[in-house]
């Protein structure tokens, strides 16, 4: 019956794909402090997981296979900040995640429009200090309850599409420090209520 489990500072270990079959009840996983370098395609039992938050801060994952998280339907909070890996994960199906945390990733360099139009939920997404270099048109188009954007230290976005974000964009936050942005879309920004580029 357990419903958090919490392993940190373990060193290199390697987590079962089939934990969540054996962990059924399990809402809270925590792996934070590791020496993980790459995370499987969880396996659940009869399709469905009553997993919440996933956290797999400060390891040294590298590669995430495609489609790891498809099947965590009550998935609503990933938080991969702080590791090496090269790409935005891979979502095939429609995710429930409303909070993405990929900052301190610096070989991230691309936004993927697949797994972001899978990602219809999601309301914060974390991207400071990752290699991005521009966030293209469109990108958002799936993500309508886009709220909270944070790039600050990605110091090698330049370029923010003029049609990055649609006209009834739900955008309130859009926090742009430290990157290599001097201008910003005449489109797309009409409810920002906080926009910082320092």
């Amino acid at each position: 019956n357990t419903t958090t489990l919490h392993v940190s500072f373990s060193g290199e270990i390697s987590i079962p794909s089939d934990i969540l079959q054996h962990l059924e009840k399990l809402k809270y996983l925590t792996l934070n402090n590791n020496k993980i370098k790459n995370i499987a395609k969880f396996r659940v039992k009869n399709g469905y997981s009553s997993l919440i938050t996933l956290s797999y801060t400060h390891n040294i994952i590298e590669t995430i296979e495609n489609g790891a998280f498809d099947d965590l339907q009550q998935l609503t909070q990933l938080d991969l900040s702080n590791n090496r890996l090269k790409e935005f994960p891979i979502f095939n199906k429609t995710s429930s995640v409303t909070k993405l945390y990929l900052r301190g990733n610096p070989g991230i360099t691309k936004l993927p429009r697949q797994s972001l139009g899978n990602l219809p939920s999601l309301e914060n997404l974390f991207m400071e200090r990752t290699g991005i270099q521009e966030i293209p048109a469109g990108i958002f188009r799936q993500n309508t309850r886009l709220i909270n954007l944070y790039f600050n230290k990605t110091k090698a976005l330049e370029r923010i599409n003029e049609d990055a974000f649609d006209e009834d964009s739900s955008l309130k936050t859009l926090v742009l420090d430290e990157t290599s942005v001097t201008s910003l879309p005449s489109r797309g920004l009409k409810n920002l209520h906080f926009l910082s580029l320092k």
